[in-house]
């Protein structure tokens, strides 16, 4: 019976520590959206309208523009923080996603031409972008950090 007892714990213990091992992360599970992320966000697409997020504490919805026509889609969705490269980060991702790169997100301001801005970093396996709260007609990509 002790041996059993003692099995459990050590493989769950093996388990985290390869997950983090092999990840190079470190997963805190959360519930919800937090505060700062939840609302309307933008995106500009040169020349197009704007690309569009809403969160909420429990779904995103987006509102995209392709080939001369919208397209509206809304997820519930999975949240986990996560800490990558002395950065906190969230993983947002729709709940019954069945493959592809997990999306993350990040709260921060960025300063364009003087004044403050709240923004959103956003990256998805080689994609990564900024949206903002306001209207801002700018792409700031390269101010999200790449990951190797």
């Amino acid at each position: 019976m002790k041996k059993s007892t003692i099995a459990i714990p050590l493989t769950l213990i093996a388990c985290a520590t390869f997950s983090f091992v092999v990840t190079g992360t470190s997963h805190a599970a959360t519930r919800t959206v937090p505060a700062k992320m939840r609302g309307t966000w933008y995106k500009y697409q040169q020349g197009e309208p704007y690309y569009k997020i809403k969160l909420t504490k429990h779904y995103l919805f987006t509102r995209d523009y392709f080939q001369n026509h919208y397209s509206y889609n809304h997820f519930k969705v999975t949240v986990a923080k996560v800490h990558r490269h002395g950065q906190t980060w969230y993983y947002i991702n729709p709940v019954n996603k069945d493959a592809g790169p997990v999306a993350y997100y990040r709260y921060s301001s960025i300063k364009v031409k003087g004044k403050w801005h709240r923004s959103l970093q956003f990256r998805e396996g080689q994609i990564y972008y900024r949206l903002f709260k306001t209207k801002v007609p700018y792409s700031y990509g390269k101010t999200v950090p790449i990951w190797n």
